[in-house]
């Protein structure tokens, strides 16, 4: 898979470092033949106002190939799949340097993409949890992420009012 991600990266001299082998390493846990899209004809958007489709012209997947967007819904997959382990090693190296029990650490995220569905891509649209607030409230109905997703909660309600 390396080299055919190198490869296709026409006349470019790249020294491939650790790191970045890694990164590529990830796409190997998401064969492309497992990466599918959702089916979506006009109909699967019918009614929808325009502002929901947001700035996804042309439609679908800003007309990309579905091979194309599956590339990319890999590609997706992987860099979370790489941010998630970055993440694993700073908690290893807190756990090692015994710093863990005096450091915080806040690590904030958004909804992410779409990835084809409704035939959208990225964000921005006005479909369920883009347009919900108190989507950390369904989080938080988990017993494991109560507690944090509560204190989470609070916090950004007393933030958001301040400003």
């Amino acid at each position: 898979m390396t080299t055919a991600v190198l490869g296709s990266i026409s006349g470019a001299r790249l020294r491939v470092t650790a790191l970045a082998a890694l990164w590529l390493a990830t796409f190997d846990m998401y064969p492309l033949e497992s990466i599918s899209m959702p089916s979506i004809t006009p109909e699967s958007v019918a009614g929808a106002p325009e502002l929901a489709l947001g700035s996804t012209s042309p439609w679908p997947f800003w007309g990309a190939t579905v091979e194309q967007a599956r590339e990319g819904k890999r590609a997706y997959y992987a860099a979370i799949t790489f941010a998630d382990a970055q993440v694993g090693r700073l908690l290893d190296a807190l756990d090692r340097l015994a710093l863990a029990d005096r450091t915080i650490v806040v690590f904030w995220s958004d909804h992410g993409y779409f990835l084809g569905e409704k035939g959208l891509w990225a964000k921005m649209r006005l479909y369920d949890h883009d347009a919900d607030p108190d989507e950390t409230r369904n989080l938080a109905a988990e017993p494991a992420h109560a507690a944090t997703v509560k204190q989470l909660h609070a916090l950004v309600q007393r933030n958001w009012a301040a400003n």
